[in-house]
């Protein structure tokens, strides 16, 4: 009886397990080069339980098809083991170098150390199996594989190149709604922190303006040349708060209530201070319900905002101004991450949270020195305008991004508004629709062809069949 040839199964274990591990171990793949070969950012431990188990399962797959594609070339099993713990140790290796270099990724030798150690269990395992009395097993295999008509297992194959591409679209079909009707009008704007307070900020706030509609490149050239003021924008101006007249910040728009200090308890820092921090941050006394509507009507607004940030190493992300209504629920954010500027946004595609996904433009904070920032949002584009319309950052919401917040390897997503990584996405995200559907047409095609030249065939053998019956 014919054996199975175990080598193409080895290669698709091989194959499948090093994809699963550059996905699960790489995402969201917005690396900062900079920092790849930073020996700091490596930790001894830090990982939980659950991480450190999936690290040892996460390797065997992978451990058992390298051993087994290893034995062609090695023969001793001391030697096969050896060699498939060196090159996935060597893997593991780059891998944690290059999260050094992802801004949602911790590099450990504890991880490390227990992918080496998934790497031995698989090359075991496949020794182990190997060693096995697979005579009767493999007898009752091949019986068992031979039940298995070829015509079930073509139409198995082509219905899972429809369902990819099917199951694809409908995911997107559920995320693409990218408008702002999903605000929420009981949140108030909170400017140094969340509600609980577990979200503080260092800094100053000059002066904060929304605007009901997205602004135009030359518009924004106006204001950054102080040429135009927010009050040209007349009844497009939902909000004006200007930080620097004391302690009394009212709405200049008159639609929203006025800033106050919170803890309640504070009276404020006095007329000669604005600053904001763990101790004292600032919230309208009632929800921003009219610029809510208004937003959410429009699908569209501008964020505009001059502020200083206090310290360079500010995480959480920071809260500078936020619409919420505490860490996990809000419209808008604008934070501080280090020296990053973050942006969450609100719609039924990028989640409650805003986070799918998280957007950062990077470096806006390397420096202590006033930022004048203009965030503007049309209905599915966003772009941010740092200090002038040269520094112009763009960022589109669609479900060729949105679509990969169903498969995240991690707790949240983070990416950079300007990072080729949004590029990998795109790709990811047409591949998984268009090759199945090329592959598809190529069997048809094929299928088509070969009924054509089957029945041409036929065709001929009764044509010169009859005329040589004639001739006799």
């Amino acid at each position: 009886m014919q054996k199975i040839d175990s080598s193409r199964y080895l290669l698709l274990l091989f194959i499948g397990g090093m994809v699963l591990i550059l996905y699960t171990t790489l995402f969201p793949f917005d690396f900062v080069i900079d920092n790849a070969l930073s020996l700091e950012q490596w930790t001894l431990s830090g990982s939980s339980r659950y991480d450190l188990f999936r690290n040892v399962l996460l390797f065997i797959p992978l451990g058992v098809g390298l051993a087994g594609l290893l034995s062609q070339w090695l023969s001793t099993t001391i030697g096969r083991i050896f060699a498939t713990v060196l090159l996935c140790a060597i893997l593991s290796a780059v891998i944690e170098f290059l999260q050094c270099s992802l801004t949602v990724r911790t590099s450990s030798v504890l991880d490390m150390l227990m992918n080496i150690a998934g790497a031995f269990l698989g090359a075991v395992t496949f020794h182990a199996l190997r060693k096995w009395p697979f005579n009767d097993t493999q007898s009752l295999l091949n019986r068992s594989i031979a039940t298995v008509s070829k015509t079930i297992s073509r139409i198995s194959l082509h219905l899972l190149l429809c369902a990819i591409p099917f199951f694809t679209w409908s995911l997107s079909e559920q995320i693409q709604d990218t408008s702002l009707a999903s605000w929420d009008d009981t949140f108030t704007l909170l400017i140094g922190n969340e509600r609980s307070g577990n979200r503080s900020w260092d800094g100053i706030v000059n002066e904060l303006h929304f605007i009901n509609r997205a602004i135009e490149q030359n518009e924004a050239k106006k204001i950054f040349s102080r040429t135009l003021m927010p009050e040209a924008f007349g009844s497009s101006l939902i909000a004006s708060y200007r930080l620097t007249d004391g302690n009394s910040f009212h709405d200049r728009a008159e639609n929203l209530s006025k800033l106050v200090w919170r803890p309640n308890s504070l009276t404020g820092p006095g007329n000669d201070s604005i600053s904001i921090n763990a101790d004292q941050w600032l919230e309208t006394e009632e929800a921003v319900s009219a610029l809510t509507k208004e937003v959410s009507a429009s699908s569209a607004f501008t964020a505009w905002a001059v502020i200083q940030s206090g310290n360079r190493r500010q995480t959480g992300p920071a809260r500078i101004i936020s619409i919420s209504e505490n860490s996990q629920l809000r419209n808008f954010t604008m934070g501080q991450q280090e020296q990053d500027l973050v942006l969450r946004l609100r719609t039924r595609s990028t989640g409650e949270n805003g986070t799918y996904p998280e957007l950062r433009i990077a470096n806006v904070f390397s420096d202590l020195a006033p930022h004048h920032l203009l965030i503007s949002y049309d209905g599915s584009v966003l772009q941010a305008f740092v200090d002038s319309v040269d520094n112009l950052y763009t960022f589109h919401i669609t479900p060729s991004i949105t679509f990969f917040q169903f498969f995240l390897p991690v707790d949240y997503w983070t990416i950079r508004i300007d990072s080729y990584s949004i590029q990998v996405f795109r790709t990811i995200y047409y591949s998984l629709i268009l090759i199945p559907l090329g592959i598809l047409l190529w069997y048809l095609a094929r299928y088509i062809f070969a009924r054509y030249t089957n029945s041409h065939v036929i065709l001929s053998k009764r044509k010169f069949g009859n005329y040589a019956v004639g001739r006799r």
